[in-house]
C-alpha cells in the first residue's frame, strides 16, 4: 500500500472492481479529474488501470500503461477520440507512481508524479455518457470478461478519486 493500511492487488488476469453508474460520472464540458497511485509488478503488455468502457470507442475516460510504462489517458464525445502524449515520464516496476488525468478550461493532461507526459490537447466538447459501471483495474466489465481480460492491471492500485468540477 502507498496510503493507509491496505491497496488493491489486481493479477492481470481479469480481476477488476466495478462500481455502478451514477449520473455523478457524466462530467458534461465541466472540469474533472482522475487519479490514483499505481505500483507495476510488471511492464509486460498494455494494462488497464481504469475506465468506464459501455463499448469500443464508447467511453468518457480511460487510463492504460504500455509495455514501455508510458501512461496514457483516452477520452471520447463518441464521435471523436482525444488522447495524451505517449512520452515521459515512465513508471517503473515495483515504485509507486501518482497518476492524474485532468481537464481544466477545456484542456485534457495527464500527469505521472507531477509531470505532464507532454502538451495539453484540447477537448472543447462534452464527454460521451454511457450506463456501463466504472471499472478499476480495467477499461469495462464487457472487457475484462472478454477478451481484454489479459490486459487488466497487474500490480497494487491505491487511493483512486474521481473529482468532478473544481
Amino acid at each position: 500500500f502507498k496510503w493507509g493500511g491496505a491497496s488493491g492487488l489486481f493479477d492481470g488476469n481479469g480481476d477488476y472492481l466495478t462500481v455502478p453508474h451514477s449520473a455523478d460520472f457524466d462530467f458534461g464540458t465541466g472540469d474533472w479529474t482522475v487519479e490514483l497511485w499505481y505500483r507495476p509488478a510488471a511492464l509486460d503488455i498494455q494494462r488497464a488501470l481504469i475506465g468506464k468502457v459501455g463499448a469500443p470507442g464508447f467511453y468518457p475516460f480511460r487510463i492504460r500503461v504500455n509495455a514501455t510504462g508510458y501512461v496514457l489517458g483516452y477520452c471520447t464525445d463518441g464521435s471523436a477520440t482525444y488522447s495524451t502524449p505517449n512520452a515521459g515520464p515512465a513508471v517503473s516496476v515495483g515504485a509507486w507512481s501518482h497518476i492524474a488525468f485532468v481537464r481544466r478550461s477545456n484542456l485534457i493532461t495527464l500527469y505521472v508524479d507531477g509531470v505532464a507526459t507532454g502538451s495539453p490537447v484540447s477537448m472543447g466538447a462534452a464527454l460521451f455518457t454511457n450506463s456501463a459501471p466504472l471499472c478499476i483495474g480495467s477499461y469495462g466489465a464487457d472487457f475484462a470478461a472478454g477478451s481484454g481480460a489479459g490486459s487488466c492491471a497487474y500490480g497494487h492500485i491505491d487511493d483512486m478519486r474521481i473529482i468532478k468540477g473544481e
